[in-house]
């Protein structure tokens, strides 16, 4: 197995494990379980749990951007690019929400500061994908002129992260798709 692959196999049966087991409830033995390699073929791509769950989510931080930048350069309509890139946000952040409230605890901050940092620069980067988009749909006479990009990215993530906890909390959540007609019934150009 090339080495890329490897490390790939660790990364989704740690991803695997870490969302149905909290953190410290997970040993790399069961990691290294789930990938069919040894523990210590584990400590060959990360440092220990906490590297590997850190990379873990920046991995796929990073995956989501690219997706969300592949959406942003479509040629779909400005309303389309919005719908996908909502629900591509929410699906990921859906499968991934314990390891990102895991992520976000005082705990975990204090010991990998980085970690923080990682996902606030990466939240910048959805915000200027979001933002991207929004403003070719004002350039296009799509959304309105006097249409506030920064505000309208807030609502729209917000929006996407409050139906998210709905459905984390067992209620029914708000389609993406009314996520964004709601949107783009007060932002649409008349």
């Amino acid at each position: 197995m090339a080495r890329a692959s490897k490390r790939d196999s660790i990364l989704q049966a740690a991803e695997h494990v870490f969302q149905h087991r909290r953190f410290h409830e997970v040993t790399l033995d069961e990691v290294a379980t789930r990938a069919a390699v040894g523990k210590g073929t584990i400590y060959r791509y990360f440092k220990d749990k906490e590297d590997l769950f850190f990379q873990l989510a920046t991995d796929g931080m990073e995956v989501m951007n690219r997706q969300l930048k592949a959406v942003a350069k479509s040629r779909h309509p400005t309303p389309a690019k919005l719908e996908a890139i909502c629900t591509t946000i929410s699906r990921f952040f859906l499968k991934r929400h314990a390891m990102f409230r895991a992520i976000h605890s005082e705990e975990y901050a204090q010991r990998r500061p980085e970690a923080r940092e990682a996902l606030y620069h990466h939240r910048h980067q959805i915000g200027d994908i979001i933002r991207s988009v929004l403003r070719d749909g004002v350039r296009q006479g799509i959304l309105r002129q006097d249409l506030n990009l920064e505000l309208a990215e807030n609502f729209l993530v917000g929006a996407v992260h409050g139906c998210d906890m709905r459905a984390i909390h067992g209620e029914p959540p708000l389609p993406v798709r009314e996520i964004v007609n709601l949107f783009l019934r007060g932002a649409t150009a008349s």
